[in-house]
């Protein structure tokens, strides 16, 4: 069977070379053969997830699979907890959009509430606050050392990546031999993403 990691924002630090973007470089990859496609995200990126289930199915290959996602918000908060477990914390990330930019303060915070931590703050390479101002609120807060902690896959071992992306190929071949291919379930990943609003008295609500 064919393995494609399927990578984003999250996926600084990662070099494989069965790793792909989504796009073109995904869609070459779909061909003869088993195919699982595993979306590597750390759960902060449903719209990766999403993209993987669109490609899988406009490849029209009826013997291409998505597993379930790398990792969840609740893999990243425990993977944080267990990280420098002696200091307080700055979560650095790349920046990406609103909605999965503010997961990552909603799972910093539950990192504080879970660990005893007394200070975890949240920082973005090319985003708001940036790691420069991380670093001086830590400071003005009067933080004597806190570690540098990515929320993206240089938080892992090699060792931990292989052993989960193994997990996750295994039971998706086990789900595609009990008839279900994983694709619906990834393109409804983006369900709940974002902010729900509506249009006017009496009509509907739906996501963005």
């Amino acid at each position: 069977m064919k393995v494609v990691l399927v990578c984003g924002y999250e996926s600084r630090g990662f070099d494989d070379p069965r790793a792909v973007s989504v796009g073109r470089a995904l869609a070459a990859e779909i061909g003869e053969g088993l195919t699982c496609i595993v979306p590597m995200t750390l759960g902060r990126d449903p719209k990766l997830v999403a993209e993987c289930g669109r490609a899988a199915r406009s490849s029209g290959s009826d013997t291409v699979i998505v597993s379930e996602p790398f990792g969840t918000a609740t893999h990243l908060i425990a993977w944080l907890r267990a990280a420098a477990p002696e200091s307080d914390l700055l979560i650095t990330s790349p920046a990406d959009d609103p909605y999965n930019d503010a997961e990552l303060f909603r799972i910093a915070r539950l990192v504080k509430q879970f660990s005893g931590r007394q200070f975890v703050e949240v920082a973005f390479d090319g985003g708001d606050p940036s790691v420069e101002q991380g670093k001086d609120r830590c400071h003005r807060l009067g933080v004597s050392h806190v570690e540098h902690v990515p929320a993206t896959f240089e938080l892992l071992s090699r060792a931990a990546i292989d052993a989960v992306i193994s997990q996750r190929v295994h039971a998706a071949k086990h789900r595609f031999e009990h008839g279900d291919n994983g694709i619906h379930a990834a393109l409804h990943a983006e369900d709940q993403h974002g902010h729900a609003h509506s249009h006017g008295p009496g009509e509907h609500h739906h996501h963005h």
